[in-house]
């Protein structure tokens, strides 16, 4: 008997407990009522929420998506209000007019593009672009993450193999294959030239 009672009492605070820690809706209306929605973030509501109801800070952290779907219905009921409020006593030509006048405010103004400078005789056509001659003399390939999805290398057999060599202008850079902290795999080379 005494263990029955125990476990009852003990699911009856569970639940009381659960209840408290529910994000009340009208709570949250007088917080945005009293802050103002640009003095606020889902954060700080959040924080006066769980100060307004007497919880524990961060005992409402597991009801973020739910906070964060009543400050949408809230922020939406209170855009409603207004444009009904700025609706009121107008009529439908005039709301079109105004309408129109609103989207002619918000589009961005486009940018005239600034005319190129005449480029000088003898300034190299490939500065700033990238090249890559391979060993055949062919261009390096198109698809090279399909190529090598298809080469299905382990990461036990990546770290096995040599190390690479690049050469720049005769200064030879060696490189170890390894493991980055994100996961990936490559190799580590770098110096001075």
């Amino acid at each position: 008997f005494c263990l029955a009672r125990r476990s009852l009492h003990h699911r009856v605070g569970r639940a009381v407990l659960r209840m408290a820690a529910e994000p009340s809706l009208e709570k949250l209306r007088e917080i945005l009522e009293r802050e103002g929605v640009d003095n606020l973030t889902a954060k700080s509501a959040r924080q006066k929420l769980e100060e307004a109801q007497g919880l524990e800070p961060g005992s409402l952290k597991s009801q973020k998506n739910v906070i964060s779907n009543m400050l949408d219905q809230l922020m939406n009921e209170e855009e409603e209000e207004q444009d009904a409020e700025e609706d009121d006593g107008k009529g439908d030509a005039e709301e079109d007019e105004e309408d129109e006048e609103e989207d002619e405010e918000k589009k961005p103004k486009k940018k005239q593009k600034k005319a190129d400078p005449p480029a000088a005789e003898d300034e190299n056509e490939n500065k700033g672009k990238a090249t890559c001659k391979t060993k055949s003399g062919g261009a390096a390939p198109k698809d090279l993450k399909k190529m090598q999805a298809k080469m299905k290398m382990t990461q036990a057999k990546f770290l096995n193999s040599k190390p690479i060599e690049v050469d720049i202008c005769g200064n030879i850079l060696t490189g170890q294959p390894r493991t980055f902290k994100s996961g990936g795999l490559g190799w580590d080379l770098g110096g001075k030239i």
